[in-house]
């Protein structure tokens, strides 16, 4: 009885407490054994492993190409426009 009692009574306590107390999350950092970032990246991977190599893919690109955005967005800033045309460089995917 208790075993069940507990498997239902923590995840509705999780529920009722106030958001920013961050239980859940805690849990799934302590059950994963990571910290927050890296049981994100884990559970990102194993939920959609496809979105989570796109947003890989996204970062990589973003970062190589971090100088070339950062003068962009100062040439937007700059003109008091919305958007800008700028250029990137774009690494062929690894096979």
């Amino acid at each position: 009885m208790g075993t069940i009692g507990g498997a239902i009574m923590l995840p509705a306590i999780d529920w009722i407490v106030p958001e920013d107390w961050l239980w859940p999350e805690k849990r799934a950092m302590s059950a994963l054994r990571r910290n927050g970032w890296e049981a994100g990246e884990r559970l990102l991977l194993v939920t959609d492993p496809e979105r989570w190599n796109a947003v890989q893919a996204a970062a990589k690109l973003s970062e190589a190409n971090s100088d070339a955005i950062r003068k962009c967005s100062m040439r937007a800033a700059d003109r008091k426009l919305r958007s800008v045309g700028c250029t990137v460089e774009v690494q062929a995917r690894d096979q």
